[in-house]
This record gives structure tokens, C-alpha cells and sequence, in this order.
């Protein structure tokens, strides 16, 4: 399952002047150093701001995105979604790669490779059932 890109929360940052932010969140270039979507740039505390960290995001049709890591290394490590799929991810920020999905039905699906080049390598079933693959991603 591809993962979704959302409208409104790419991240982009703000120029300081449209930000209320201190002036210690704020990069050399003058951009807000808090990635938000511009309408949750709003803090006004230097401390908060250099400690908060993304751990989850929620979106209205019932997908949660989970993240781990320090202020600024946030990787994502599990997506949920409404059907009861949930996808698992492991890697450093940008370079997340999925490695185990959990299907409704109980199946659980391996993956190995790269980000981008995953391949599923064995399903296990509720049932007990193993299937195991070999080869190249979509041949």
C-alpha cells in the first residue's frame, strides 16, 4: 500500500516575519526552524519550542502516523489505517523502510530492501501457514 501525502501539512516552513515564534527557533535563513503547518506556529517559548517533537499524527478518515526520535530526527516507524492495516517501519528519517504489515485478516506480511525497492519475503497466516518468496519487487 503506498503511503498517502496530505494536503496542508507538507511542512513547509514559514519566513520569520509571518511567525510569532522567539528569535531562538528561528534558522540563520530566517525561517521558522519549527516545520509546522503555518496555522500551529504560534509558540511563544523558547524552551518548548527546542524540546517539542512530532510523535503522531492523526488524519479525519482514521489513518495515525507513529514517529520516534529526537527534535528534527522524527522517523516515522508505524502507520495505522481505518480497515485495521498497520504498516511497520524501520530506518533513519527520509530513509524509513517497511519491513512488516499486519493485515485485518491476522495474515502478517515481511519485507526486506531499501526504502523504495521493498519486497515481501514470507506471510504468515493465523492459521500457522508460512509462505516464504524469493526474488525482485513486482517480477
Amino acid at each position: 500500500r503506498a503511503r498517502k501525502v496530505r494536503s496542508g501539512s507538507c511542512g513547509r516552513r514559514r519566513p520569520t516575519a509571518l511567525c510569532s515564534t522567539t528569535t531562538a527557533s528561528h534558522t540563520r535563513s530566517g525561517i521558522c526552524a519549527l516545520s509546522l503547518p503555518t496555522a500551529r506556529c504560534t509558540s511563544t517559548r523558547a524552551s518548548e519550542v527546542q524540546s517539542e517533537r512530532k510523535v503522531r499524527t492523526e488524519w479525519p478518515d482514521g489513518e495515525a502516523q507513529l514517529f520516534e526520535g529526537e527534535r528534527g530526527a522524527e522517523r516515522l516507524v508505524r502507520e495505522e489505517f481505518a480497515d485495521g492495516e498497520v504498516q511497520h517501519y524501520e530506518g533513519e528519517q527520509g530513509a524509513e523502510r517497511k519491513v512488516r504489515v499486519v493485515l485485518a485478516d491476522g495474515n502478517v506480511v515481511h519485507y526486506e530492501g531499501e526504502q523504495g525497492a521493498e519486497r515481501m519475503v514470507r506471510t504468515e497466516t493465523p492459521a500457522g501457514s508460512v509462505w516464504y518468496y524469493e526474488g525482485e519487487s513486482g517480477v
